[in-house]
């Protein structure tokens, strides 16, 4: 019961709403139940700030980049999130790079306001369903915007339409549950989002819950190529990758050509340098010999 939560305010501290309309809590270290139970929803679904979680990052366990869903249960930038929070967040995937973060809002107009990575990793959505709240797609930042229609309750208008064209990654979605005025998505919906995407070139991701209305074999969970580049970090990063010696490309050393060299006969060859195929194929044309066949090499 939140009410008793409240009661124990040597546990937290309050701050202002950002838009002034209450107070906001924040959690310097995590709140437990009378049976020892950690409490993540403290104060039920009043906005809360777990900044122990800054500290306790899941994210540094994590060697190999992942896609990260930023706020999944909350609105990051909803009017009553102090812009203090929002920064810290920012650095906090700042300093992560070798993930790629995904935002979503309701309330877009806030990007406008705020000063925005703009890192390639940083993606920028907000929902829309098919109602005339569906315009405030205009607000989205032109780097790595996405849009989720979720849940899809209508055909999205055809004054959107030229916004939709300017993403790099849609993703549909029904309503699932049993609610009251639950709207199952005609196929006839679908299939013009499907169009404007494809005739732009758009990676399209269907969810689940679409699956008995397009068929299985027409579903679609396609995603941008850079979200999907595996990155690694620090000791990791500089074991996976290296630069080609000629052009200079960063590349993972499993892409490249690996040229060895040894001065004794018997000696173990060492590693001298990386290049990658292409400039692999032209030294040897430069140096008018034949590559050799190695898997991979066409």
């Amino acid at each position: 019961d939140a009410r008793y939560n409240l009661m124990a305010k040597a546990d937290y501290t309050t701050e202002p709403a950002e838009d002034n309309s209450g107070e906001v809590f924040v959690l310097e270290k995590p709140m437990f139940s009378s049976s020892g139970t950690q409490l993540i929803y403290p104060f039920g679904f009043m906005p809360t700030y777990h900044r122990y979680r800054v500290t306790e990052c899941t994210l540094d366990k994590l060697s190999t980049g992942c896609t990260v869903f930023v706020g999944a249960m909350s609105d990051l930038f909803g009017g009553w999130v102090p812009e203090r929070w929002i920064n810290e967040i920012f650095k906090i995937c700042e300093d992560r790079s070798q993930h790629q973060y995904l935002f979503l809002t309701k309330n877009p107009s806030r990007y406008r306001k705020l000063s925005l990575p703009t890192y390639d990793n940083f993606w920028y959505g907000t929902t829309i369903t098919g109602t005339p709240e569906d315009m405030r797609i205009i607000h989205l930042p032109r780097k790595n915007a996405w849009v989720s229609i979720e849940p899809l309750r209508g055909p999205i208008s055809q004054d959107v339409w030229e916004y939709l064209t300017k993403m790099k990654w849609i993703v549909i979605g029904a309503e699932t549950g049993n609610v009251k005025g639950k709207v199952v998505p005609k196929i006839e919906w679908i299939q013009e989002i499907l169009e404007i995407a494809d005739y732009n070139g758009i990676p399209v991701f269907m969810k689940e819950s679409l699956e008995k209305i397009v068929g299985k074999e027409n579903m679609r969970q396609d995603r941008p190529e850079s979200m999907m580049e595996k990155n690694f970090a620090g000791k990791l990063a500089r074991k996976m990758y290296d630069h080609c010696s000629k052009c200079k490309k960063r590349m993972m050393k499993s892409d490249m050509i690996t040229i060895s060299a040894r001065s004794v006969r018997g000696e173990m060859p060492k590693k001298w340098m990386f290049l990658c195929k292409d400039c692999f194929r032209n030294l040897c044309d430069e140096m008018n010999i034949a590559p050799p066949e190695l898997k991979g090499l066409q």
